[in-house]
């Protein structure tokens, strides 16, 4: 079962603190606690709040540890490639050629 909207939330006066009419818990306390914390995000610098909104939005994505192992195994790889010299690497100068040329079609 949901949690009322806020409008319509109303906490019994003075008998169950934190309670709603409908029984369930009071979402006013939590929308509060929300508010208060973006008004303290808003107010860091732009790399904190850059740096916290990537944590945040990385909250919100279930971990893969298979998909995380397969990308950390093949960053090793071409790392390992690099490092023999064995790896076919490209000079920034024609990657940005490249890309500018695919931009202007």
């Amino acid at each position: 079962m949901a949690l009322p909207a806020v409008e319509a939330c109303a906490p019994f006066p003075g008998r169950f603190p934190g309670w709603s009419h409908c029984g369930l818990p009071c979402r006013m306390p939590f929308m509060a606690d929300a508010a208060r914390v973006l008004e303290e995000a808003l107010a860091l610098t732009a790399a904190e709040r850059a740096r916290i909104a990537r944590q945040l939005i990385h909250s919100l994505e279930p971990e893969d540890v298979e998909a995380a192992d397969a990308w950390n195994e093949e960053i090793r790889r071409r790392v390992d490639e690099i490092q023999a010299g064995t790896a076919d690497l490209e000079d920034w100068e024609s990657v940005r050629a490249r890309l500018e040329a695919i931009s202007r079609t």
